[in-house]
């Protein structure tokens, strides 16, 4: 059975007239009634009742023409949905983003991609550390990851987005001014990312380390969400970047740390992406004068 033929049969099950249905599909009649003949030769069933002047469907046309339909539309619509993938203008972004971003960047991201590529479906993958991002990236399981001072590789495209401080997440009642130095974090326990998966922690650590005059318990906390809730409980400090300033939790402020660095966010991709989808998605964010 070909897609002619059943355009054939549904042009003439509209007209209920051979020559209107040939006008239609710009053809001359006898080609028109051979498609027919075919289709009813292959099926091993009348279609068609040619008895009258007008042409009817037989009960087995009658069928046919609801399955023929249906086929039709998918088809166009396959046609379509494959025409619009290939040019890049639909399918799916899968993109990660590291916890400390989800609050203030993330929606600001998905926004520029979303105006940009309407008809795409955005995939958001939260809360992975920036390591754990970049070997997704390379399994083809991640897309794009919004990550921190990723480190450099020939298989992953980095595209800096901005830096921002790092701040102290403290009850709102602490005697700390709106700007701290470590040194007064002394004697606190301090609530950071884990050093294995986050470059904060890195970076927390190696301050400590390098200033031994500065004693601290540390207590790794995976995600931002948990560090606040265990600040809010007294606890401890945490540390976390300025963009998570958004959180009003209840009870507590930030204080910005004067010395320690600050800190990048990055767009991670494939270096050699094929995907035109992808490539949009990544041109999008990079020409919207984003600002973290």
């Amino acid at each position: 059975m070909e897609l002619r033929q059943l355009e054939a049969f549904v042009k003439v099950a509209e007209h209920r007239h051979f020559g209107k249905a040939a006008d239609a599909l710009r053809l001359t009649q006898p080609p028109l009634s051979q498609r027919i003949l075919s289709l009813e030769r292959e099926l091993g069933v009348k279609l068609l009742d040619r008895s009258t002047r007008k042409v009817e469907l037989t009960a087995a046309g009658e069928l046919l023409l609801e399955y023929a339909v249906d086929i039709l539309h998918k088809v166009d619509s396959a046609k379509f949905e494959v025409q619009e993938l290939a040019l890049g203008n639909r399918g799916v972004i899968r993109l990660g983003v590291v916890g400390s971003a989800m609050y203030r960047q993330l929606p600001t991201i998905v926004q520029f991609i979303r105006q940009a590529l309407p008809e795409a479906d955005i995939e958001v993958i939260p809360e992975f550390f920036t390591d754990v991002q970049l070997q997704m990236i390379r399994n083809n399981e991640l897309d794009i990851g919004l990550v921190r001072n990723a480190s450099v590789s020939d298989d992953i495209r980095i595209d800096v987005l901005g830096y921002e401080p790092l701040v102290a997440v403290i009850q709102e009642q602490d005697s700390v001014g709106k700007v701290v130095a470590m040194s007064e974090l002394s004697q606190r326990t301090i609530l950071c990312y884990p050093p294995e998966k986050s470059e904060v922690g890195r970076m927390v650590r190696r301050h400590l380390e390098e200033a031994p005059s500065i004693v601290s318990k540390i207590i790794d906390v995976p995600h931002t969400s948990s560090m606040m809730a265990m600040v809010a409980a007294g606890v401890g400090v945490g540390i976390v970047p300025e963009s998570a300033e958004v959180l009003k939790l209840p009870g507590l402020r930030y204080a910005r740390i004067g010395d320690l660095p600050q800190v990048g966010l990055e767009l991670a991709s494939r270096s050699n992406e094929h995907s035109e989808l992808i490539k949009k998605a990544i041109a999008a964010i990079l020409s919207s004068n984003f600002s973290i």
